[in-house]
C-alpha cells in the first residue's frame, strides 16, 4: 500500500493536479538515490504530478510500472540510440511543422506533459536546449499548410496537447476541401477538435 501520498484525496480532488519537476519534491525517493539521479535530471527533464505519484507502490520500487514510467533511472545515460529515432528532422518543413505523409501535417505545439515518460521517442523536446516546439504556429506552419492543398489533416502534438494552453494563431482557412485538426501523439487516440467543411472559407479555431 502507498504510504507516501494520500491516494483518495488525489482521486477525489476537483482541483488541478500539482506538478512536480524536481526529485527533491518526491518523498518516496531518498537522498542517496536523488544524488545518483542528479546527472540524469541535469540532462533529461523530470516531470510528474501528485496523482501519478500517488499510484506508485514505493515499498516495491523496482517492480512498480508507473515508477518505471516516470521516475528517472541511471540507465538513461548509457550511450546508445538516437534522440531523434524517427528522423523527424528530415520531414521538418517549417519551425515546428513536419510533413512526412502526403495528406497529413504535424505541428509540434507543446512541450508539456502530465508526466514525462522516460522512454518517450520525442525525449529531445524536453531538454533545455530544445528548439523544435513552436507555439507561435502562425510564423510559418500555417502558411505552409495553406500552400499545400494536399494536406487535409493536421495533427497537433509534441506533449500532451489537451493539457496545454491553446497555441497562438491556431486557425486554418480552407476553400478547397475538408480539413480536420486532431490532437494526440503517434500511437495514441486522436481527438478531432474541428473539421472545416468542403467549400468553407471561414477560419475555424482549434479550440475555444
Amino acid at each position: 500500500m502507498n504510504t507516501t501520498y494520500d491516494i483518495q484525496n488525489a482521486i477525489g480532488s476537483t482541483k488541478n493536479p500539482i506538478y512536480v519537476s524536481s526529485l527533491d519534491s518526491v518523498p518516496g525517493i531518498g537522498p542517496e538515490e536523488r544524488a545518483r539521479l542528479a546527472e540524469v535530471t541535469d540532462h533529461f527533464a523530470f516531470r510528474a504530478n501528485d496523482y501519478y505519484l500517488s499510484l506508485i507502490d514505493w515499498d516495491d520500487p523496482p517492480a512498480d510500472p508507473i515508477r518505471r514510467l516516470i521516475v528517472p533511472t541511471v540507465e538513461e545515460l548509457e550511450p546508445w540510440g538516437h534522440l531523434d529515432p524517427s528522423s523527424e528532422h528530415r520531414y521538418t518543413q517549417a519551425p515546428g511543422l513536419q510533413h512526412k505523409y502526403r495528406e497529413t501535417a504535424l505541428l509540434l505545439v507543446s512541450d508539456i506533459c502530465g508526466g514525462l515518460c522516460r522512454y518517450c521517442f520525442r525525449k529531445r523536446l524536453f531538454i533545455e536546449e530544445a528548439r523544435e516546439v513552436n507555439k507561435e504556429i502562425s510564423t510559418g506552419g500555417l502558411a505552409y499548410i495553406r500552400d499545400h492543398p494536399e494536406i487535409t489533416n493536421v495533427l497537433l502534438t509534441g506533449g500532451a496537447i489537451l493539457s496545454s494552453s491553446r497555441p497562438a494563431g491556431c486557425s486554418i482557412s480552407s476553400g478547397r476541401s475538408a480539413r480536420s485538426i486532431t490532437s494526440g501523439s503517434s500511437g495514441s487516440a486522436r481527438r478531432c477538435l474541428h473539421t472545416i467543411p468542403s467549400g468553407s472559407s471561414t477560419i475555424r479555431r482549434c479550440w475555444t
